[in-house]
């Protein structure tokens, strides 16, 4: 993302929270490591020039939709 600074990304299961994020897996350095996650985001730390790929599990609808902010 950022070749010198730390950057923290929000990921959200569907466009409105509609999916429930239930564990999220690091593919290439942690390939069996899990994370719990069983809400409908969780955010994720970049490191400096970081590359990476992740595995999401999700739970299909499980949460009603809504338009309201993460951090709100």
């Amino acid at each position: 993302m950022h070749p010198t600074e730390t950057k923290q990304v929000i990921i959200q299961g569907g466009m409105f929270g509609e999916h429930k994020i239930k564990r999220v897996r690091q593919v290439i350095d942690y390939p069996y490591q899990f994370y719990t996650v069983d809400n409908k985001s969780f955010k994720l730390t970049l490191g400096p020039g970081a590359v990476g790929q992740v595995e999401i599990d999700i739970e299909r609808f499980a949460n009603s939709p809504s338009y309201k902010f993460l951090w709100d």
